[in-house]
């Protein structure tokens, strides 16, 4: 009689293979090598040389892609820390966020539509509206300063990315419709660098925020 001992996945049944190819880590990086532009569950599928149907096992559908792929890119964000007053660290972490719209084109979008339910991004909103509340705001008036300097930088970065500078056809159409004192300016923007133009509208909002919402 063998007496050898029995291999764990004989003994349970169970025939041994190769590891699963689709975990959230192979999701999130499939994601991040594909794009977030046009992204589709079938793309992602293809990417990792996997079955459609098969991928619906693992996620509900392209919002969770882009949740897991969210994840990855806040949790290895440099987020600034909030010691150096309120009003740094507001401005800290807009040019932050700026920067990851920079490096991830099409993300913007995404987050102007319809943030996905990321926990990194969940947990990062709460440690962003938390400090605030070590400076001394009241709960609803960091919610509100937090939600103004997000939709600021994703608003405006989903806007920049659509367009196509002065020369972009619905741009320049538009400048076209103004006076012509407004008509420069406004093609003068569109010229711009967009992180200065976005750094302009963000002094703007930190004022309101001193005025309205930050502690005496």
């Amino acid at each position: 009689m063998d007496r050898r001992p029995v291999p764990p996945s004989r003994a349970a049944g169970r025939r041994p293979g190769r590891p699963a190819t689709v975990t959230r880590t192979a999701l999130a990086d499939a994601v991040l090598r594909l794009g977030f532009p046009g992204l589709t569950v079938s793309a992602v599928a293809r990417e990792l040389g996997v079955s459609h149907a098969s991928l619906y096992r693992h996620v509900t559908g392209r919002e969770q892609l882009i949740a897991l792929a969210l994840d990855r890119i806040v949790a290895a964000a440099p987020w600034p820390e909030p010691d150096g007053g309120w009003r740094a660290y507001l401005a800290g972490t807009a040019g932050t966020l700026w920067d990851l719209l920079d490096a991830h084109p099409g993300l913007a979008a995404e987050m102007a539509v319809a943030a996905p339910l990321s926990p990194a991004a969940v947990e990062r909103m709460n440690t962003f509206g938390t400090a605030l509340l070590g400076h001394g705001f009241a709960p609803a008036d960091a919610v509100l300063a937090c939600d103004l300097v997000v939709d600021l930088a994703c608003d405006v970065h989903a806007l920049w990315e659509r367009i196509d500078g002065p020369h972009d056809p619905g741009a320049a159409h538009a400048a076209g419709a103004l006076a012509p004192e407004l008509r420069t300016e406004f093609t003068a923007v569109l010229a711009a660098d967009p992180r200065s133009w976005f750094e302009r509208k963000l002094t703007v909002v930190l004022d309101g925020v001193a005025a309205g919402l930050a502690p005496d």
